[in-house]
C-alpha cells in the first residue's frame, strides 16, 4: 500500500493511489445534521472563518487513523461561523475538538496537545465500541450547555477580567483622586476669605432657619456676606463626601434625620462639624473647604478650574534591566525631547512594582539594590529615531503599539497621568472661640443631649480665611419639649439657665 499525505488539502492516498480525504468539511446546517448521522465516532476540528482550522494537527490525525482507526474513526473539519449548534465558538483562535457518537456529544477538547488528543481519541474509540456491543452507556453532553472543561475555563476567565477591571479601576481611581487633589489646591488659591456653611434639614421649623438667622446676624457686623446659596438633597453618600471626604459612611441616625428636608448650603463663615450628628457644618481644613465648595457650588469652582492638559503625544513604554542605567541615561540626553517620562521600579509588572526613584543620581544613592529591578522609560512615537536607538541597548519590553503604550505608562505612573506636585499637608484651621450645638444621641433614642462651646467670636487665618473649632465644654440638660429650631440656638450664658 502506497501513502501519500498532503496536509494543505488534508488528502491521503488509498490504495493503487487513490487519494481519499482525512477530513471532510461542513460549513452548512445540512452538512452538520448529514455529519451527525455517521457511524462510529466522528472528531470535529470547529473554526472559525477568520481563523482557520488547527493544521499543526493534521500529522496527528492522520497516524491515528491509520494506525487504529478504520472505519469505525472519522475527521471533520466543521466552520462553525453558519451552523447554529457551534455559535458559542465563534470567534475564538485556539483549536477545539468535539467528539459525537450516534449523534450526540461526548467530549469536548480546547488546544493543540496532540499527546492528549491521541489518549482521548483512542479512550472515546474504546467507548464507543463497546456501546455498540451494549457493554456501556454514552455519557452524553448537551449541545446548548457548557461542558465542565468550559465551566471551569469559564470561572477562570471571570476571575481575570475581574482582576483586570479591578486593576483598571484602581488606576483609574489613583488618576482621579490626583486629578482632583490638583484642582483642590488650585480653587484654595482663590477662596482665602471664603468658606462654607451647611445647615442640616432638621434645624428648620416652617420654613425658617433660626439658627442660621442667629448667625448671619453675627458675621455681618465683621464684613461677611452670602456670596452663594444652594437647596439640595443631601443624601447619605453625598453627605459623605463632604464631611469625610467618601472615607467613611455617616451614622444611621444622621442618615435618618437627612431624609426630613432639604439641606442648605452657604457660601461663607463656618463650623467646625461636631462628632455625631452635625447641626451646622462646616469644614475645619483648607482642603475640606475647596471639597465642599466644589462638591456644593460647582458653578463658583468652574471659574478657576484648571486647563486640561496637553494631548498627550503617541508613545511607547520600554523597560530596561536597571543595571543598564548609565548607557540608557547617556542614549536619553540625545533625546530629551522625546523622554516623557522615567522611573526605576522593583520589577516589571506594573501590578506588583512600586517606583523607588526618578532619577540616575536616586538610583546610584540606592544602598541595597535587588536583582529584577528596572529602568521604566515612556518615549514619543512622532519619530523613530529615538525607539530604533534605545532598542539596541537590549531593553526587556516594548510595548507593541502605542494604545498598549499608553496602558502601560498608565498603569506605571498613575499618579503621574496628572501632573505630580507636592502640596502642603492638609492641616486643620488655627483655632478660634465658636458658639455651636451639637445634637448627640443616646439613651432610649428618644432623648437629645447637648454640649455648648464658648460664646461666639469667630478670628482669621491668613491661609483659610474665618477659621474655627468646635470646642466642648460640659452636657445640658436633656431639653425634650424644644423645637429644632430652638436646638440650634448659638449658646448663651441665658440658655443654660
Amino acid at each position: 500500500m502506497s501513502i501519500i499525505y498532503q496536509a494543505g488539502n488534508r488528502k491521503m492516498a488509498g490504495k493503487k493511489g487513490q487519494v481519499v480525504q482525512l477530513q471532510s468539511e461542513v460549513n452548512t446546517e445540512e452538512e452538520w445534521n448529514k455529519l451527525l448521522e455517521k457511524d462510529g465516532l466522528v472528531v470535529i476540528d470547529v473554526y472559525s472563518e477568520w481563523c482557520g482550522p488547527c493544521l499543526g494537527m493534521v500529522g496527528t490525525l492522520k497516524k491515528i487513523k491509520l494506525e487504529i482507526g478504520g472505519d469505525f474513526l472519522s475527521f471533520a473539519i466543521a466552520k462553525s461561523d453558519d451552523i447554529e449548534a457551534l455559535a458559542r465558538f465563534r470567534n475564538r483562535s485556539e483549536p477545539t475538538w468535539m467528539f459525537i457518537a450516534g449523534g450526540q456529544l461526548v467530549n469536548l477538547m480546547f488546544g493543540a496537545d496532540a499527546p492528549r488528543l491521541t489518549n482521548l481519541i483512542i479512550n472515546e474509540l474504546l467507548k464507543e465500541k463497546m456501546v455498540q456491543k451494549g457493554e456501556a452507556t454514552r455519557n452524553v453532553l448537551p449541545f446548548d450547555e457548557l461542558t465542565p472543561e468550559e465551566q471551569v475555563r469559564q470561572i477562570e476567565k471571570e476571575k481575570l477580567r475581574l482582576a483586570a477591571k479591578a486593576h483598571k479601576d484602581a488606576i483609574e481611581a489613583t488618576v482621579k483622586a490626583a486629578a482632583n487633589c490638583k484642582e483642590i489646591h488650585n480653587l484654595l488659591k482663590y477662596i482665602r476669605s471664603y468658606t462654607v456653611i451647611l445647615l442640616m434639614p432638621y434645624l428648620y421649623e416652617d420654613g425658617i432657619g433660626q439658627a442660621w438667622q442667629t448667625l448671619e446676624e453675627e458675621l455681618r457686623p465683621m464684613g461677611y456676606s452670602v456670596q452663594d446659596e444652594e437647596d439640595l438633597e443631601l443624601h447619605p453618600s453625598l453627605a459623605s463626601e463632604i464631611i469625610y471626604g467618601g472615607l467613611q459612611e455617616i451614622s444611621e441616625e444622621f442618615s435618618e434625620e437627612l431624609e426630613s428636608g432639604k439641606a442648605v448650603a452657604n457660601l461663607e463663615a463656618k463650623y467646625r462639624k461636631a462628632t455625631n450628628i452635625p447641626a451646622i457644618w462646616t469644614p475645619s481644613t483648607p482642603n475640606g473647604k475647596a471639597n465642599a465648595i466644589m462638591k456644593l457650588f460647582p458653578k463658583f469652582a468652574e471659574k478657576y478650574k484648571l486647563p486640561p492638559p496637553p494631548i498627550l503625544p503617541p508613545i511607547i513604554t520600554i523597560v530596561f534591566d536597571a543595571i543598564k542605567s548609565p548607557e540608557v541615561n547617556e542614549m536619553m540626553q540625545n533625546y530629551q525631547d522625546e523622554v516623557i517620562i522615567t522611573g526605576y521600579f522593583t520589577g516589571s509588572d506594573p501590578s506588583s512594582a512600586k517606583k523607588f526613584a526618578t532619577s540616575q543620581e536616586q538610583y546610584d544613592q540606592r544602598q541595597c539594590k535587588q536583582d529584577g529591578e528596572t529602568l521604566v522609560l515612556v518615549v514619543s512615537r512622532k519619530r523613530s529615531d529615538p525607539l530604533l536607538s534605545f532598542c539596541q541597548l537590549g531593553p526587556i519590553y516594548i510595548s507593541d503599539n502605542v494604545d498598549d503604550g499608553k496602558k502601560d505608562y498608565e498603569a506605571f505612573f498613575p499618579e503621574d497621568v496628572e501632573e505630580k506636585e507636592e502640596f502642603p499637608p492638609d492641616k486643620p484651621e488655627k483655632k478660634s472661640k465658636l458658639s455651636a450645638t451639637e445634637p448627640q444621641y443616646g439613651g432610649t433614642g428618644d432623648e437629645v443631649s447637648y454640649t455648648k462651646g464658648e460664646k461666639f467670636a469667630p478670628a482669621c487665618n491668613e491661609v483659610c480665611g474665618l477659621s474655627s473649632a468646635f470646642e466642648q465644654i460640659s452636657p445640658l440638660e436633656v431639653r425634650d419639649q424644644h423645637t429644632p429650631a430652638e436646638y440650634a440656638k448659638p449658646y448663651t450664658e441665658e440658655t443654660e439657665k
